[in-house]
């Protein structure tokens, strides 16, 4: 499957966008994705029964049970009108009785010597029929929930788990309210062909069949008008099945639209509020919930029309078999009344079933193409698949302090979807050190900790973690190393502890952790905010934090990822949105809890800089098409006069330049306008004396 054109990376602002995109991700005027074909999803359907075998064979057993059922209700039907028929003739009744098999049976058995006999034995029959019919009935469709509820489940834990593995660029071209469509209504509509089309037409088969059989025997005049009706409910309702598929995408798009607006909206009603725009996301939602509303009025007209076009016909051809039948009855004495009351009450049966039958086509049409939409999610590619390392991280317990517990060398990657790649990433971090990213928007410095938790693929160089390859490594193992502390912290709507407790595996009842988790709410002042809550620890967050405030998001996210106690943290912006006093507060904190953790900070705070060991420097440049750009990546290279003049972007800085990196020119790419690079780095103050880029962002600050 093709992959939705990938947005920016996670910080907000520090890559460009990807082109717009429309509701399943593909650009804008793009030809939209076929998907699977109908087999495909057909067989992939079909594969959830074969997860449950037992039940679909039960389920089987009493759709077939019930169409004998249905059947058997014919001859007592028609044994009981010939017998009230002959009541006051009795001289006929043996005729009557020799006219059927359920009659002839109940002269040898001698069950029955009157009229009066044979309609209480037939009334009789006929109502205990009825009730194991039904009895028979609620066990099917009660079984065929329980199966399709079964499929649903499974289908839905499916879908979960597939989303959670896929890359994180989708999430950037697929809305949460697309997915939630996905989950709710195209997921219900898939397993709607459970029902319409794998079961129910195995009784309609049935009772067409032996409906067909029966009437032509019975009377091959108004048995065969009776199963005329079938074909021509067919002719009728075919067409109107087919204007009523086409509209089902559409209502599908509509109702996703509606939900990602919602979704959208509600989790940024502070935003709303703050900026006075309710106005504007009225008339936003207005315009989502009045197409919604226009393409389900398109498919409810269509809809309503079939059902009465097919309600006429159901109608109609009862009361023209009626009156024939009469005619017949009175002018030639060729139909009994039994026989006519049976014929007449048959063709709301043979309709029935023609009417499901009919439906299979529209009902398999509607359901392939809801599942169809879940396919596509399912198709996509896992973010694994992007990585072939299976090797598990070792971490040292006591790291060689000369040895680069993080090292890239080389390292480039391009954002798919965008264009936009950071190239050349080459620098040294020892354990116990605390490095920071700085930059202007758009420079790259997230790239860094996209690559440290496997989000994207780095296409050239090295990148090793306590000596080992990243590449080799697996996902798990390479992330469980890494805290991380994002801009705005997210916090899930649960308790408290579940919030802090998140990410370590270990449950609440868990001593070791608590007792951590205890230590770090008091040195953060935690505890002291957990008591001001209602319910402690338990009070559920709302809202993605709306009950904390920034301080104690920071604070709180904080604890939740050194409990995890990772050898590295990685803190996006950690002091944004802090006074001073509160800025001062959580790195006084954080140097003593941190301990011998190597952290990497990216900040725009070149204050917070003054106090770390290491600075990694990046620079958004645009890159001319007809010509390369030489730059020069290497610590401690000669500065020229004018470094402009040469087209050289310079690294300064105290540290020994990395072996074997040195000047390396770009070569010309149409397809990447601009890029970032790691243009400097070195420490404060040899950065502060004679970086060209940090003094530019100084002077700036």
């Amino acid at each position: 499957m093709k992959q939705a054109p990938a947005g920016p990376p996670p910080v907000a602002g520090d890559i460009p966008m990807a082109t717009a995109l429309d509701v399943d991700g593909d650009p804008e005027g793009a030809a939209p994705e076929a998907g699977p074909s109908d087999r495909e999803v057909l067989r992939w359907l079909l594969s959830y029964l074969g997860r449950h075998r037992a039940m679909t064979a039960l389920v089987y057993g009493f759709i077939v049970l019930s169409a004998l059922l249905g059947f058997a209700l014919l001859p007592a039907t028609k044994l009981l009108m010939d017998a009230v028929q002959q009541l006051e003739s009795p001289e006929g009744l043996g005729r009557t009785l020799d006219a059927t098999a359920l009659g002839r049976l109940v002269v040898r058995l001698g069950l029955a010597d009157s009229p009066l006999e044979v309609v209480t034995l037939a009334a009789a029959l006929l109502l205990s029929a009825k009730l194991l019919h039904a009895a028979v009935n609620f066990a099917n469709q009660y079984l065929n929930e329980v199966l399709s509820g079964k499929i649903l489940k499974d289908l839905r834990e499916d879908l979960f788990s597939h989303l959670l593995s896929l890359p994180d660029d989708y999430f950037h071209g697929h809305g949460v309210g697309e997915l939630m469509t996905r989950f709710v209504q195209d997921l219900n509509g898939a397993v709607s062909i459970y029902a319409m089309v794998f079961f129910s037409p195995v009784v309609d088969v049935v009772m067409l069949v032996v409906s067909a059989v029966y009437l032509v025997q019975l009377d091959p005049l108004l048995g065969g008008l009776a199963l005329l009706s079938a074909p021509v409910y067919y002719l009728v309702s075919g067409p109107l099945a087919k204007r009523i598929q086409a509209r089902v995408a559409g209502l599908s798009a509509q109702f996703a639209a509606v939900n990602d607006d919602l979704q959208e909206t509600l989790s940024a009603v502070r935003e709303v509020k703050a900026h006075g725009a309710e106005a504007r996301e009225r008339k936003e939602f207005h315009g989502k919930v009045d197409g919604h509303y226009r393409a389900t009025l398109a498919f409810r007209r269509w809809s309503l029309l079939g059902g009465q076009a097919t309600k006429f016909i159901s109608e109609a051809a009862p009361v023209l078999l009626l009156g024939l039948g009469s005619v017949l009855i009175v002018r030639y004495h060729s139909v009994t009344l039994g026989t006519l009351i049976v014929v007449y009450g048959s063709v709301g049966s043979v309709i029935a079933a023609m009417s499901s039958l009919s439906n299979v086509g529209l009902g398999y049409k509607g359901a392939v193409t809801y599942a169809r939409q879940v396919r596509r999610v399912l198709d996509t590619a896992p973010e694994a698949s992007r990585f072939t390392g299976t090797g598990t991280l070792q971490v040292p317990p006591e790291p060689e302090p000369s040895q680069p517990a993080l090292a890239f060398e080389g390292v480039s990657m391009r954002y798919p979807g965008t264009g936009y790649e950071v190239t050349d990433l080459t620098f040294k971090v020892l354990p116990g050190q605390t490095v920071a990213i700085v930059g202007e928007g758009g420079a790259g410095k997230s790239t860094v900790f996209n690559l440290l938790f496997k989000l994207y693929p780095y296409a050239r160089g090295s990148v090793k973690v306590f000596g080992q390859e990243l590449s080799s490594l697996d996902i798990p193992s390479s992330r469980r190393a890494f805290g991380f502390l994002q801009q705005f912290p997210f916090f899930f709507q649960r308790s408290f502890r579940d919030n802090l407790l998140y990410g370590t595996g270990a449950p609440a009842s868990d001593q070791v952790t608590a007792r951590k988790l205890d230590a770090l709410c008091e040195a953060f002042g935690i505890d002291a905010l957990a008591n001001s809550m209602p319910r402690g620890f338990d009070t559920v967050i709302t809202n993605r934090g709306a009950n904390l405030s920034g301080s104690q998001q920071k604070r709180s996210a904080l604890v939740r990822a050194l409990l995890k106690d990772p050898p590295f943290l990685l803190l996006d912006e950690p002091l944004s949105g802090l006074s001073p006093e509160q800025r001062r507060d959580v790195v006084s904190r954080l140097k003593t809890l941190a301990g011998g953790k190597t952290v990497l900070v990216i900040t725009h705070d070149l204050d917070l800089v003054k106090e770390v060991d290491w600075i990694l420097v990046f620079q958004r440049q645009e890159v001319p098409v007809a010509e390369g750009v030489a730059m020069a990546t290497a610590l401690g290279a000669e500065v020229p006069p004018d470094p402009e003049a040469h087209g050289l972007k310079v690294a300064v800085g105290s540290a020994t330049p990395p072996p074997g990196v040195g000047a390396q020119a770009i070569p010309p790419d149409p397809e990447r306008p601009a890029h970032g690079v790691l243009v400097e780095q070195g420490t404060y103050a040899d950065l502060a004396a004679h970086g060209v880029v940090f003094r530019r962002l100084l002077d700036a600050h």
